[in-house]
């Protein structure tokens, strides 16, 4: 698979983690709106893949196993006592099986088709009937990254899920609804299934 942005790099976690770890997340709950709905919409044994840090490995336990392509963050998320594998590590182990496949603020920072070739290397990992749940920035958030490459709307998912052989099973914008994501940092969540 061929990478088209810079997320692996030294450089790229110094810059997310202070961006990460700002000061008003430890004094405010602003991830309490996202913990609620990361819980709601992923079931079972739940793979984080392009984990970073870990913020959905905070909000799902034991349930949840991340895997990271930067040391840096694998490093970060293991410190904090996460179940965390960097992928070269992941695909050398023992084949486990998920209910879902989480992408959380991973294919933004990449082109269709490098998207849909990381989605296939994690597929056989897939448990029959699982899902696989895309978020992406939406609108306003979008421009929130130097390294974002491209901008999945519903079409560009629909696209996507077409070429996975899925199905997009569900859409929705969290916390804000889509028409107020041209001015307030919104997610666009997507359930894909068989």
């Amino acid at each position: 698979m061929t990478v088209q942005n810079a997320t692996q790099n030294h450089e790229y976690s110094v810059y997310y983690l202070k961006k990460y770890n700002i000061w008003y997340r430890k004094y405010f709950p602003v991830d309490v709106p996202f913990k609620f709905i990361a819980r709601a919409m992923c079931r079972g044994k739940i793979l984080d893949v392009g984990c970073g840090p870990g913020r959905y490995l905070s909000f799902l336990g034991n349930r949840i196993t991340g895997v990271d392509y930067n040391w840096d963050f694998v490093y970060y998320a293991r410190n904090k006592r996460y179940r965390v594998f960097h992928t070269s590590e992941f695909f050398g182990r023992r084949m486990e099986y998920f209910d879902t496949l989480l992408f959380a603020h991973i294919l933004e920072h990449m082109s269709m088709e490098d998207g849909i070739d990381l989605i296939n290397n994690y597929l056989p990992y897939l448990k029959f009937n699982g899902r696989i749940i895309i978020i992406v920035p939406h609108g306003y958030c979008y421009k929130n990254d130097p390294t974002h490459v491209l901008y999945y709307d519903r079409n560009k998912i629909e696209e996507l899920a077409f070429k996975l052989n899925f199905k997009n099973g569900k859409t929705f914008y969290h916390p804000f609804p889509d028409w107020m994501s041209s001015f307030l940092v919104t997610d666009g969540i997507y359930i894909l299934s068989k």
